[in-house]
């Protein structure tokens, strides 16, 4: 199962159960497997903002430094 697959399983619970997360926290590995997997399908090569979910999406990896946070905005 790849990271996105994870990502998409996470947000279909939390609509089904009406949560909204402002912040996702994930493990340096899983940072880096994120990035690689948005990386080759997007084709983008250094970059901390993808789209994903119709959200658009900012990777900090300083913060903290174990690992990263994702934060979201919708599309306009």
């Amino acid at each position: 199962m790849t990271i996105l697959s994870l990502l998409t399983n996470m947000k279909r619970n939390f609509e089904e159960h009406g949560l909204k997360a402002k912040y996702l926290y994930l493990s340096r590995i899983a940072h880096d497997q994120l990035i690689c997997e948005l990386n080759r399908r997007d084709g983008k090569k250094h970059t901390n903002v993808f789209e994903i979910f119709g959200m658009r999406v900012f990777i900090d990896p300083h913060c903290p430094p174990q690992g990263a946070y994702i934060s979201a905005e919708k599309m306009e």
